[in-house]
C-alpha cells in the first residue's frame, strides 16, 4: 500500500524510520531488548535498525498471529515471563503510554491486556464482541464483520500486553480460518476468553495516538502529529518558534533556550543549534552544528558548523 520498494518500516518520519519511533518508545517503557519481526526487505531492515535489536523472519505473510508465532522462540530463550507487542507502524505511540498499557494489565492482574478505542469511523479495524457484563468475548476483523458488527465503534489497536505462559499454550491454536486466510491475533482474545484466562482493556484519551501507517497519507499525517509534538517541546523548553505551522523539524534536532526559529525553517537529522541564536526566515539546516550566539539567515546549510 506504500507504493515503493522500499520496505515500510523503513520510510522516514521526522528523520527517522518508521519502525524506530515504536523501537525508541518499547525501550523508553522499560524493553530491554526488544525483537522485531522482519519480513520483506529483512535484511534492509536489520541493517538499518541496527544490533541492539533481537530479529525474527517471517517468511511468509500470514498475518499478525503468525509474525507473533516467529518471535515465540527467542521470547523462550530471553526468558520474559511478560511480553509487551505493538505493531511496527504506528510511530504515534508513546512511553508514557505502553508504561499505561502496563501498569492496567500489573494492576488488574489479567494475563492478557490489550488496547481499545473509540472511533466514530471504524473502518478498517477489528471490533470489539463483549458480552452482558462487559467482558471481551472476542475481536472481529473488519472482513469477517456481520453488517450489524460492522456498527460496533470499539475497535481493537493491536497493543497487547501478555504473560508468556498463555502465548505458549494459545498461539500454536489459531487458525487461518477467515477470510483472508491469515493468522489473526486479534482471535486469541476469543482463544482467551473461551479458557478462562482473564482479560483486560485498557483505552486512551488520545485514540490518534495509536493510528497505524498503512498508505503515504497515513505517513503524512504521522510526520505532522510529530512535529507538532516536537515544536510544541522545543517551546516549552525556552525556544521560540515564530510560525510553528510553517516550521518542519525532525525529532533528533536540539535547540538551545532563548533561540529564535523563525518562519519556513527546516531543521533535519542531527542538527544542534546553541543559546541565543536567530534561524531566519527560510532557513534549511540538515546535520549541522550551529554555536551559541549565532546568526544564520535564509540559508541552506549541510553538515557544517557554523
Amino acid at each position: 500500500r506504500m507504493l515503493s520498494e522500499t520496505p515500510k518500516a523503513l520510510h522516514l518520519v521526522c528523520g527517522l524510520p518508521l519502525t524506530e519511533h515504536c523501537i525508541r518508545a518499547v525501550r523508553a517503557a522499560g524493553v530491554e531488548r526488544p525483537i522485531i519481526v522482519v519480513g520483506h526487505g529483512a535484511d534492509r531492515v536489520r541493517e538499518a535498525l541496527g544490533s541492539n535489536n533481537e530479529y525474527a523472519v517471517q517468511s511468509e505473510q500470514l498475518g499478525t498471529g503468525h509474525a507473533l508465532m516467529q518471535a515465540l522462540s527467542a521470547l523462550k530463550s530471553l526468558g520474559a515471563d511478560r511480553v509487551l507487542v505493538m505493531p511496527g507502524d504506528a510511530p504515534l505511540v508513546t512511553a508514557e503510554m505502553l508504561r499505561s498499557l502496563i501498569a492496567t494489565h500489573e494492576q488488574t492482574c489479567a494475563q492478557m491486556t490489550f488496547a481499545i478505542c473509540h472511533y466514530d469511523d471504524p473502518t478498517g479495524y477489528g471490533r470489539v464482541i463483549r458480552d452482558a457484563s462487559g467482558r471481551p468475548l472476542r475481536i472481529v476483523e473488519e472482513r469477517d464483520c456481520t453488517p450489524e458488527q460492522k456498527q460496533i465503534r470499539e475497535v481493537c489497536t493491536s497493543l497487547y500486553c501478555f504473560e508468556t505462559a498463555l502465548l505458549v499454550d494459545l498461539l500454536p491454536k489459531l487458525s487461518p480460518e477467515n477470510a483472508q486466510r491469515e493468522y489473526y491475533l486479534t482471535d486469541i482474545v476469543g482463544l482467551a476468553a473461551d479458557a478462562g484466562y482473564s482479560l483486560a482493556t485498557w483505552t486512551t484519551d488520545e485514540p490518534q495516538s495509536l493510528m497505524g501507517v498503512n498508505d503515504r497519507l497515513q505517513l503524512a499525517e504521522a510526520a505532522r502529529v510529530l512535529r507538532q509534538r516536537k515544536i510544541r517541546s522545543l517551546c516549552l523548553s525556552g525556544v521560540s518558534v515564530s510560525d510553528p505551522e510553517s516550521c518542519y523539524v525532525d525529532v533528533d534536532v536540539e535547540v538551545g533556550m532563548d533561540t529564535v526559529i523563525e518562519h519556513g525553517c527546516t531543521l533535519a537529522g542531527n542538527t544542534r543549534i546553541g543559546r541565543d541564536c536567530i534561524i531566519g526566515p527560510g532557513t534549511r539546516l540538515v546535520d549541522s552544528i550551529v554555536q551559541d550566539g549565532a546568526r544564520v539567515l535564509s540559508s541552506n546549510v549541510v553538515e557544517s558548523v557554523i
